[in-house]
Formats: C-alpha cells, sequence, structure tokens
C-alpha cells in the first residue's frame, strides 16, 4: 500500500518539469497517507524530506530527515545532512566549529561509521581553515584522512596543504597518490600527478598518468594540458607521435580538444 501511495506522489512530481505548488500539495497527501500506512517505510519519510525542502519548509524537512535517519542509520550521506543540518542556528563559523568539535568529542565510536565520521571531521577542518586556526585544522584534517581514505574532500585538502606549505616533490606526490585513491575516475588528481612528474623528468610515467587523465575526460587545462602531455611525449623520445597528435587535433589556441587524442598516440 505504502509503495503505491509513493509511486502516485512521485508521478505527480513528475507532470511539470518544476512541480507548482498544487503538485507538491497533492505529492505530500499521498506521502502522509503512505506514511500512516507504514510508519517505518524510510523512502516515505525521505520523500517527505524532499518535498519539504521544496516547499521551503526547513524545519519539516529537519524532521523528515530525523525520522529517516532514526530507520536507515547506514545511511551516512543522510546522517551528514541530519549533523550539519544541527548547526542551523549557528551564525559563525566559529560557533559552528565549537559546537561540531564538542559533539565529536562526546560522540563514541560506535555512534557513527568512520566514513561518516572521517565527512564530520573534514567539515570541521575546513571551519578551522576558514577561521584560521592551523593547529585544529591540521588536526582535524589528519583525522578524517586516516578515518577514511576514500574521503575525496579531505585527500584534496591535504594536497592543498602540502602544496601551501611548499611540500617537497615526494610529499605533493604522496597527496596526489591519496587523491587518485580516493577518487580514481576523478581525471583532475591524475592531470596534476603527470604535469609533476614532467616536472620531476620521469616523462614515461607522466605518459601513462595523461592517457589516463585524457580517457577519463579533462575537465579544465585545455591547451595547457595537452601542450604538457605533448612536452612530455617529445621529451621521452616520442617526438613523432607527438607531431602526429598536433596534426590530428588541429592544436591552436581554442581549438585543441583532449577527446580527439588519435588513438595510435595512446
Amino acid at each position: 500500500m505504502a509503495d503505491q501511495l509513493l509511486r502516485i506522489a512521485n508521478n505527480i512530481l513528475l507532470e511539470k518539469a518544476q512541480p507548482g505548488t498544487s503538485q507538491l500539495i497533492r505529492a505530500g497527501m499521498m506521502v502522509d497517507l503512505a506514511i500512516q500506512s507504514d510508519p517505518s517505510d524510510a523512502d516515505a519519510w525521505l520523500l517527505r524530506k524532499t518535498l519539504a525542502q521544496m516547499a521551503g519548509d526547513t524545519d519539516a524537512a529537519a524532521d523528515a530527515l530525523r525520522r529517516y535517519c532514526q530507520l536507515k542509520p547506514s545511511d551516512d550521506a543522510a546522517g551528514l545532512q541530519l549533523i550539519l543540518a544541527g548547526l542551523r542556528g549557528k551564525t559563525t563559523s566559529e560557533a559552528k566549529a565549537d559546537a561540531l568539535e564538542q559533539f565529536l568529542n562526546a560522540a563514541s565510536k560506535d555512534a557513527m561509521s568512520s566514513a561518516l565520521r572521517s565527512r564530520v571531521a573534514g567539515y570541521l577542518a575546513s571551519l578551522y581553515q576558514q577561521i584560521g586556526d592551523s593547529t585544529r585544522f591540521g588536526f582535524w584534517l589528519k583525522e578524517a584522512a586516516t578515518l577514511d581514505p576514500s574521503n575525496r574532500d579531505a585527500a584534496r585538502l591535504m594536497y592543498e596543504l602540502a602544496v601551501s606549505r611548499g611540500g617537497s616533490d615526494y610529499a605533493i606526490g604522496q597527496m596526489l597518490l591519496h587523491m587518485i585513491k580516493a577518487a580514481p575516475v576523478d581525471d583532475m588528481p591524475r592531470h596534476l600527478m603527470a604535469d609533476l612528474l614532467a616536472s620531476m623528468g620521469a616523462y614515461e610515467a607522466a605518459q601513462k598518468q595523461y592517457v589516463i587523465a585524457s580517457t577519463l575526460g579533462v575537465r579544465q587545462g585545455g591547451d595547457k594540458f595537452l601542450t604538457n602531455w605533448m612536452i612530455s611525449m617529445a621529451a621521452s623520445g616520442r617526438a613523432d607521435k607527438a607531431l602526429d597528435m598536433i596534426d590530428t587535433m588541429g592544436f591552436s589556441a581554442g581549438q585543441a580538444d583532449p577527446k580527439a587524442v588519435p588513438m595510435d598516440t595512446l
């Protein structure tokens, strides 16, 4: 019964690209009936949260999210939303950081998964970064990265910290490896790693990273990315391939397209 009512609610929302007030009310009625039919239906509470957000009712959205998290404690993404929603009354970064640090210190290790605690710690680290407290920033950033190596935000912050502190090529390379492990299908860490390896003269290793970055799809860098790639290619003894790339891709300002790389250069 609840499933049928939720399907009706979703169909109502799909009537228009931008649901209007009438649709939200009708869909809300279906969701309320679904919850009455089965108060333990987590999907119903999640849809109620979505409807409340669309209607601009933050209190109702927070209440629905709380009920959903009680029913689905394993949903770390929702758990993070709930924790951050509790900071709405805090108007400054200092107040948010203080409340969040108290929360983390008071919470037992069993109260949250390592992944969730890592993301809360990462958010706390970003708050301390805004405040300018380098000691607390470093502490909570290390906590976030240690708890969950797949936390891509923590990995990115660790890399940025290494760069800002003038870290060695080795240290920066280690941070880039963490970024790649945390986000293996993100092209940017591969791009940065390729540039780093090329700057160190490790052209063959750089080639592999340029190829992977190109395969994943380069979101930014454009001609600079391709220029570095071709220089690295030529420096590794493949000048003929670099020239083929120029001819095939019509390489000129604003025209180069990484997706057009000839396959025989890879």
